[in-house]
């Protein structure tokens, strides 16, 4: 997860062929479509206030202080416009139904 977050940052900062290594873990092919694809994603980080994972604690906020530089651009998706036309249809389909099913029809 690491690697892909580093090469994911090292492409927001312009650099041009960056390969991202989606297919090194299960769980970044997993998380493919999130860490780059086209979706909003929220990362949460958990620190320790104990003085005994101060390293960890460390290294928790330096990963996400890479993973925050990650810039995307997520873009509404054209689908769900049409979903909302066929949704439309279907309404329109189901009045015409009912209107020839009460004889307001033209026997079609």
């Amino acid at each position: 997860l690491g690697n892909v977050i580093n090469a994911l940052v090292e492409s927001a900062k312009g650099k041009k062929n960056v390969f991202v290594p989606y297919r090194n873990s299960k769980l970044t092919r997993v998380l493919q479509e999130s860490l780059g694809g086209n979706s909003l994603t929220a990362m949460l980080a958990a620190l320790s206030p104990a003085a005994i994972n101060h390293d960890e604690t460390l290294s928790t906020l330096k990963y996400a202080a890479r993973a925050k530089s990650i810039k995307l651009s997520a873009k509404k998706n054209e689908e769900a416009s049409q979903i909302s036309q066929l949704n439309d249809e279907i309404a329109a389909l189901k009045k015409k139904l009912a209107e020839q099913a009460s004889g307001g029809g033209d026997g079609g």
